[in-house]
């Protein structure tokens, strides 16, 4: 996903297939994905704060995007969320938000200079209330520094520690020009 060029969050999702049946669309899939991953960067990672964010930026959204029949229901937002695969969609998003970003850096970059390193760090941390239902959950996240953007993220064994999870995280990922800094912890006592 590293070599993507994507220049539009449109164009970076354009190519993931539309599961629906051709009756009764009332919205384009792309403007369901669109406004699903503009929810998802800005923060929203449920459901519920998905709608909620489209839901706020209504008015704002149909002038913009100029929607005819207005935003997608919560409804249609969450049934479009049940078929397609996330990951796909973090994964598209992670693409454009990091060409984004090297763009940026090369804009803002003095003539002449080269761009400077890339900070990005490797950390871990438990879902919060997962295990109110009888299961907890550990993620391992690569995230780029200065922006918070999380790169990748592998969910970790419940027999296993954050180190074995690196390797996962890191495969198939362009390192050239960035700096990686992780502090993992053992679930053993040493």
């Amino acid at each position: 996903m590293d070599t993507c060029e994507y220049s539009t969050l449109s164009a970076a999702l354009a190519d993931i297939t539309d599961p629906r049946k051709e009756r009764g669309k009332r919205h384009a899939w792309i403007v369901i994905l669109v406004l699903i991953a503009a929810a998802m960067s800005n923060g929203a990672c449920s459901e519920k704060a998905i709608a909620r964010w489209v839901g706020v930026r209504r008015e704002e959204l149909t002038e913009r995007l100029k929607l005819v029949h207005g935003v997608p229901s919560a409804s249609t937002l969450r049934r479009a969320l049940q078929t397609i695969s996330v990951e796909t969609l973090e994964a598209r998003l992670n693409a454009y938000v990091s060409k984004a970003e090297v763009k940026q850096t090369k804009e803002t970059a003095p003539e002449g200079d080269l761009p400077g390193l890339q900070g990005q760090s490797i950390d871990g941390k438990t879902v919060r209330g997962l295990r109110r239902y009888g299961r907890s959950l550990h993620l391992v996240s690569l995230v780029r520094h200065g922006s918070g953007v999380v790169l990748n993220q592998v969910a970790v064994s419940d027999k296993s520690n954050e180190i074995t999870a690196v390797p996962q995280l890191l495969a198939k990922r362009d390192l050239t020009g960035t700096v990686t800094t992780c502090l993992l912890y053992t679930s053993r006592c040493v």
